[in-house]
């Protein structure tokens, strides 16, 4: 499998390479690709990240294929903890009607803007950054502030954070975007389970739990298997589709 974002490399500077030297993968980065597929753990990684990437791109196809067509598509799409997320500009000419926004915290926002200028040669117009303080605003009102519309129906993705955060802090922000949502907007999120927080808890030298534990961001946040549709329900969602990515 190829990896569909062709941009990922480029937004990768000096500086994001040192962050990553203890872990194999950025040993595989820096060989050909025969080398790189030898090394079980970079591959597993790399696999993972790619049918995800895959996954989430074809629902985003889906969503503003319909509004291109003339039919009632999504016309805003909101990237919750956007990160290095590049989707604004692979997906430009598809997106190129829709109001895009990207909702990170100040640090990782600076940060990204400056490679995606240095890179890309900057971001496209219609994206618009929106800075928050997860420890002190309230994602709908700042989303509003930025020129958000609740009226239009929306995609929204929050693809590798929510494992990061307590239980109480997802409830929170599922609950946002079910209030802040028109009728037809969708979300696409990943998340892991109980089960591999215990066993993360049970063996902490494996694979990438160490260099969580290292990096001193640990996951938090799981389903219970089973329980998925309870969880959803209860924050005022109707998930269709179940397809835990860890």
């Amino acid at each position: 499998m190829r990896n569909p974002d062709q941009l990922a490399e480029k937004l990768l500077g000096p500086k994001e390479l040192d962050l990553i030297q203890a872990h194999p993968i950025a040993a595989a980065l820096r060989a050909d690709n025969l080398d790189a597929g030898a090394a079980f753990e970079p591959m597993r990684v790399a696999m993972m990240m790619l049918v995800r990437t895959k996954f989430i791109d074809e629902k985003l196809e889906r969503a503003f294929h319909y509004g291109a067509m003339g039919h009632e598509g999504a016309t805003q799409y909101v990237i919750l903890g956007a990160g290095f997320d590049a989707r604004a500009t692979r997906f430009r000419e598809l997106l190129k009607t829709a109001r895009v926004f990207e909702v990170d915290s100040a640090p990782t926002q600076q940060r990204k803007r400056q490679r995606v200028d240095a890179a890309l040669g900057g971001a496209p117009p219609n994206l618009t950054y929106v800075t928050i303080d997860f420890n002190r605003d309230r994602l709908g009102d700042t989303l509003l502030r930025a020129g958000f519309d609740p009226k239009q129906k929306t995609f929204f993705t929050w693809e590798g954070v929510s494992m990061y955060i307590p239980e109480e802090n997802v409830r929170q922000t599922l609950r946002t975007i079910a209030t802040h949502a028109a009728p037809g907007s969708s979300l696409v999120m990943d998340y892991t389970t109980k089960a591999s927080l215990e066993f993360m808890t049970r063996f902490p030298q494996f694979g990438p739990v160490r260099f969580l534990a290292a990096w001193g961001e640990p996951w938090v946040f799981g389903l219970q298997d089973g329980r998925e549709q309870e969880f959803f329900t209860s924050v005022g969602l109707a998930p269709r589709e179940f397809f835990p990515a860890y």
